[in-house]
């Protein structure tokens, strides 16, 4: 159960992060991505100092290295966070299609990958109506959509 509720935790994160930083970007808020991008250009801006290489123009991939560094960070809170969520489930709620279902955490985070980046499941199956609906909806939170 305690997995479960961080799992629920890096969810919800990660929702509130995609709306503040996407959809509601003029408060300059957000719950995890401002960090990344605060700390990524000052990296860049460092970096461009040096004698070595001598130019600004190190500067112009800042945003788009944010751009891929901030969708990567989503994709990856969102599969830790269904990981979690279906973890204690593995076995029960999701099972294995052909032969015993692992329960390790890593297979969960395997479960929620494959759900977040395509929603074909094969190997590991949903097999109550609940769990149908959590892949469901783990696949409509990627923001790779």
């Amino acid at each position: 159960m305690l997995y479960q509720l961080l799992g629920i935790g890096f969810i919800l994160i990660a929702f509130v992060d995609v709306y503040l930083t996407v959809l509601y970007p003029r408060t300059g808020k957000s719950v995890i991505s401002l960090r990344l991008c605060q700390a990524t250009w000052e990296m860049f801006r460092k970096i461009s100092r040096l004698p070595v290489i001598g130019s600004n123009y190190l500067l112009s991939y800042c945003g788009p290295t944010l751009l891929v560094l901030t969708a990567t960070l989503w994709v990856v809170t969102f599969a830790i966070g269904f990981a979690l969520l279906i973890w204690p489930t593995l076995g029960t709620g999701i099972q294995a299609s052909q032969g015993k279902t692992p329960t390790d955490f890593a297979t969960a985070l395997y479960y929620s990958g494959f759900t977040l980046t395509t929603l074909g499941v094969g190997d590991l199956v949903p097999t109550t109506d609940f769990w149908r609906l959590i892949t469901v909806l783990a696949f409509l939170s990627s923001p790779s959509l």
